[in-house]
C-alpha cells in the first residue's frame, strides 16, 4: 500500500547550492498547510555555505514550529546499518508519515551508491563523487519484498522519486534522520511495552505480541520478575526473536536415543523449533500431547506428524512455555528470587550468553509494573479518545435540557440533565408497570404497593410523596377492580 503526503511540488528545488537542508524542512512544514521562506529556515537552522552540519539543526526549529509533531533525531552511525537499525528507521518512518509528518533524512552517496529510482521513477542526476545532503521522505509503499520511499529531493530532478527502502537505508549512515516521535495510529500499549522490555521495533512487538501473551499466560509468568526473565532468556535463545528453528539441519541429532531419535531422519525431523528449541522426537510427542490436553492442537500427535509446524511464529512463545513450565517446572521460583544464573544454567545448561541475558533481564526489569501491560489484549478503542473529546462528553452529560413534553408547565426552561432525565424516565415508565400489573392480581407488585404504602413517616420521611402515591393506585383499583384486592387477601389470609 502507497501513503504519500500532500505538499507542493513546485516549493521542492532549493534556491541556493547549500540550502538542502532548509528546503528539506520547508517541504515538512508545507505538507502541513505552514508556509515560511527558504531564507527563513536557513537562518533558523544555522545553514551556511558549509551546508547544515547535522539534523539536530533541523530538529530545533521543527520543534520550536511545530511541538506537537516531537520530533526526535536518530544518528546511525555504523556503515551499513545493522538489520535492527533498519527496520527501526522504518517503524519511523511509518509511524510519522501515518500521523502526517514527513521525516528529514542527512544522506551520504558515494560514487558506488548514487541514489537509484525505483517503481517507475527514473534515476535521480546524482553525479561525481560523494555527495552530503538533506532529502524529505514524504511517503512510503510497504508491499512486502519491495518496501519503497517517496523521496522530495530539493537538489537533483526530478526532485520527486521512489527510491528503495533498503537503499536509502544504506544512504544515512554515518549521519541521521529526524521523525515525527508520535504513537502508531491505532497504537497497542501493550506491543509498545513489549517493544520497550525486548529492545525491539514496534513493529516487531506487534509481530510476536500474540505468541508472547499466550506463552507468558501459560507459563504462569504474571509478575515483573518472571516476565523479564522470559523475554530476556527467549530473546537471547531466539536471537533477538529472529528465530523459530535452529540454523543447523538437526543432523547432529540422529541417532540420539536419549532423544528418543529412534528411527532414521528423526535427527533433522525433529530439529530445534520454537524461540527455546524443543528438540527431538520425544519431546516433540510430550509438547504434543501437553498442546491437545490444553486445546491448542487437534490430537495428542500433531508436531509427531507435522513438526516443520513448531517453526510457525505462533508457537515460539507457547513451546517456551512447555518448557518453562513442564520441561523445568522450577523455572517460576528461580525467576521469583530474581535469579538469572539459575534460569541460564536450567535453559542452557551452562552460562553462555549470560551477560546478553543479563542486559535483556535488567532492561525489561527497569519497566517494573510497566510490564504487566503485556499482558492485555489489544487496547480498547476508548482509550484513544482525546481528552478534549471526553470533555466535551462530560459538558452534555452534565449540562440541562427542556422538556418536550407537549404538556409541560409554560415558561418552565431547563429542567434536568440527560442523566436525570432518563433516571426520570426510569421512574414513570416503572410507575405505570406497577399499576398495571398489580391491575391484573400480579401479586408481587400488589405487595410492593402495599410495602410503599406503609412507609414509616419516621424510617422513611423521604418516602412519604410515594407512599400517597401507592395508596391512591390501592384505592383506585379497590374502587374499580374489587375483585383484585379481594382475591388478594384470600390468598394472604387477610380477614
Amino acid at each position: 500500500m502507497e501513503k504519500v503526503l500532500p505538499y507542493d511540488r513546485n516549493v521542492v528545488p532549493q534556491e541556493t547550492g547549500y540550502w538542502c537542508g532548509p528546503a528539506s524542512t520547508q517541504v515538512v512544514l508545507n505538507s502541513r498547510g505552514i508556509v515560511v521562506p527558504e531564507a527563513t529556515l536557513a537562518a533558523e537552522i544555522g545553514t551556511t555555505t558549509r551546508g547544515t552540519d547535522y539534523v539536530g539543526l533541523i530538529e530545533r526549529v521543527l520543534d520550536r514550529r511545530v511541538p506537537e509533531a516531537k520530533y526526535t533525531s536518530v544518528y546511525i552511525e555504523n556503515d551499513p546499518p545493522t538489520q535492527a537499525q533498519k527496520e527501526r528507521l522504518w517503524e519511523h518512518i511509518v509511524r510519522s508519515i501515518d500521523n502526517g509528518w514527513g521525516v528529514i533524512m542527512n544522506w551520504v552517496a558515494p560514487p558506488s551508491n548514487k541514489p537509484r529510482g525505483v517503481k517507475g521513477s527514473p534515476n535521480p542526476s546524482y553525479s561525481g563523487g560523494t555527495t552530503y545532503h538533506y532529502v524529505a521522505c514524504m511517503g512510503y509503499d510497504d508491499t512486502p519484498g519491495a518496501r519503497a520511499l517517496w523521496i522530495a529531493d530539493s537538489g537533483f530532478r526530478p526532485f520527486n522519486y521512489w527510491i528503495s527502502f533498503d537503499q536509502a537505508a544504506t544512504l544515512i549512515p554515518p549521519k541521521g534522520y529526524c521523525y515525527a516521535d508520535l504513537p502508531p495510529k491505532n497504537f497497542n500499549r501493550a506491543a509498545d511495552t513489549l517493544a520497550k522490555a525486548a529492545g525491539i521495533s514496534y513493529t516487531k512487538a506487534q509481530e510476536i505480541l500474540p505468541t508472547m501473551q499466550q506463552g507468558l499466560r501459560l507459563a504462569e509468568c504474571n509478575n515483573k520478575f518472571r516476565i523479564a526473565m522470559f523475554i530476556a532468556q527467549t530473546g537471547h535463545e531466539s536471537a533477538g526473536f529472529n528465530a523459530t528453528e535452529e540454523y543447523a539441519s538437526g543432523a547432529a541429532y540422529e541417532g540420539r536415543k536419549d532423544l528418543g531419535n529412534i528411527h532414521p531422519g528423526d535427527g533433522v525431523r525433529f530439529k530445534g523449533r520454537t524461540w527455546i528449541q524443543i528438540t527431538g522426537r520425544s519431546n516433540y510427542t510430550q509438547f504434543s500431547d501437553w498442546a491437545y490436553r490444553n486445546g491448542l492442537v487437534p490430537n495428542s500427535k500433531y508436531f509427531v506428524d507435522n513438526p516443520q509446524q513448531l517453526s510457525d511464529v505462533k508457537w515460539a512463545g507457547i513451546g517456551a512455555a512447555w518448557y518453562w513450565t513442564v520441561a523445568r517446572p522450577f523455572i517460576n521460583s528461580l525467576c521469583d528470587n530474581a535469579d538469572l544464573v539459575g534460569v541460564t544454567r536450567a535453559i542452557n545448561g551452562g552460562t553462555n550468553g549470560l551477560e546478553d541475558r543479563r542486559t535483556r533481564f535488567n532492561r525489561a526489569l527497569d519497566l517494573d509494573k510497566e510490564l504487566l501491560y503485556i499482558l492485555e489484549g489489544e487496547q480498547d478503542d476508548m482509550a484513544q479518545v482525546p481528552q478534549s473529546e471526553w470533555n466535551q462528553v462530560r459538558d452534555e452529560l452534565t449540562k440541562k435540557f427542556p422538556s418536550r413534553s407537549p404538556l409541560r408547565h409554560l415558561g418552565e426552561g431547563l429542567v434536568d440533565t440527560w442523566a436525570g432525565m432518563d433516571l426520570n424516565q426510569d421512574a414513570n415508565i416503572h410507575i405505570l408497570i406497577v399499576k398495571t400489573l398489580a391491575e391484573i392480581g400480579v401479586e408481587s407488585q400488589i405487595d410492593l404497593l402495599f410495602e410503599v404504602a406503609n412507609a414509616d413517616p419516621k424510617k422513611y420521611p423521604d418516602r412519604q410523596q410515594d407512599r400517597k402515591l401507592a395508596l391512591a393506585i390501592l384505592a383506585d383499583i379497590e374502587a374499580t377492580r374489587p375483585h383484585i384486592l379481594k382475591d388478594y387477601y384470600a390468598k394472604k389470609g387477610i380477614a
